[in-house]
C-alpha cells in the first residue's frame, strides 16, 4: 500500500502554487481563529483543500487550502518540541504530543476530525502508521509497535543497540517494509555515523543496513520510491541515493543543504524540503 497522506514541512503551507508551474509560489497570509502567533512546522493536507497542522497544544484544519485556520483542539499537554502529525485516509489521523516526563499523549481521530481521543502512550517523539491499526513510533534509541490504533504499544527488542543510536525518522514503503534512520555513537565520542533499520514484517523485527561512509554525520530523513530506489539525506547537507534497496548508497558530492523531509509523488517525481527555505 503506498502512503497516500504525506507530512509538510509548513514552510509549504504558507506558499501556493498553481499546478502547471511549481516553480511559481506565492505566499499567503493565513488567518486563524482564534488569533494569534503559531508553529506551522509540521502538517498534513488530505486533498488540495483540507489540512491540519499541531502547534505545541493546539490542533488546527483548513478546509480551504490554507487561507483559514480553525482551532478544533486545544490540548492540556505542553509539548517540549514539535508535534508529529499524520493521516493514513481522510478519516483516520493522529496528532503525537511530546510533553517533559516520562510518557507522551496522542489524540486520535477517526471521523474524519469530528472527534478526537486522548491517549496516554510510552515516550515517542516521531510515528508512522502503515494502516488505520499498525503503527511503528520511537524516542532515541527506543523502538514500539502498535497493532490496535495506537491505543497500546509494545516495546521492540532492539538491546544490542540501545545506548548507541538516535533515530530521528521512519518511513514505510507498504505495511511490511520500512525504515529507520539516524546516528550511531563511537566509542562514546560527540560524532556520529549513519544508522540505517530496516524491517520486512511491519516493523516486529529490525536490523542495521550497511552504509560505508568516510564522514562523521547522522542522518535525518529517507524515502523510497519503491523496494529498490530511495534517498536519505545527511546532517552534513548532502543527500546518497540507492537503487538495490538501501544496501549500496551513493552520495551525491555537491551540497544542497539541510534537508528534514523528502516525498516522492510518483516514479520520477521527488520533492525534498529543508531549512532556510529550502
Amino acid at each position: 500500500m503506498k502512503r497516500k497522506i504525506s507530512m509538510v514541512m509548513f514552510t509549504l503551507l504558507l506558499l501556493s502554487t498553481n499546478k502547471t508551474n511549481a516553480q511559481q509560489w506565492v505566499k499567503m497570509n493565513p488567518q486563524f481563529e482564534p488569533p494569534g502567533e503559531y508553529n506551522l512546522e509540521r502538517g498534513v493536507f488530505l486533498d488540495e483543500y483540507n489540512g491540519w497542522f499541531a502547534d505545541v497544544n493546539k490542533i488546527f484544519q483548513t478546509t480551504n487550502g490554507g487561507l483559514t485556520w480553525n482551532m478544533k483542539v486545544n490540548s492540556i499537554v505542553n509539548a517540549i518540541e514539535t508535534p508529529d502529525i499524520f493521516f493514513v485516509n481522510a478519516s483516520n489521523g493522529w496528532v503525537l504530543f511530546n510533553p517533559q516526563g516520562d510518557s507522551s499523549v496522542v489524540y486520535r481521530t477517526t471521523n474524519r476530525g469530528q472527534n478526537w481521543g486522548m491517549i496516554k502512550i510510552p515516550k515517542i517523539s516521531r510515528f508512522y502508521f502503515t494502516n488505520e491499526n499498525d503503527g511503528v513510533g520511537t524516542f532515541q534509541d527506543s523502538v514500539y509497535k502498535t497493532t490496535n490504533g495506537g491505543v497500546t504499544w509494545k516495546k521492540i527488542d532492539l538491546e544490542q543497540y540501545e545506548g548507541n543510536i538516535v533515530l530521528n525518522t521512519i518511513f514505510f514503503l507498504n505495511e511490511k517494509k520500512g525504515w529507520m534512520v539516524g546516528g550511531r555513537n563511537v566509542n562514546n565520542g560527540y560524532y556520529r555515523y549513519p544508522a540505517i533499520l530496516s524491517t520486512n514484517d511491519g516493523g516486529n523485527s529490525w536490523s542495521f543496513n550497511n552504509f560505508k561512509t568516510d564522514y562523521n554525520m547522522g542522518l535525518l530523513t529517507i524515502a523510497f520510491v519503491d523496494s529498490l530506489n530511495g534517498v536519505v539525506c545527511d546532517n552534513l547537507l548532502y543527500y546518497h541515493s540507492s537503487s538495490d534497496g538501501g544496501k549500496e548508497w551513493i552520495r551525491n558530492n555537491d551540497a544542497i543543504g539541510f534537508i528534514l523531509y523528502i516525498l516522492f509523488t510518483s516514479e520520477k517525481e521527488g520533492w525534498m524540503t529543508g531549512a532556510q527555505g529550502f
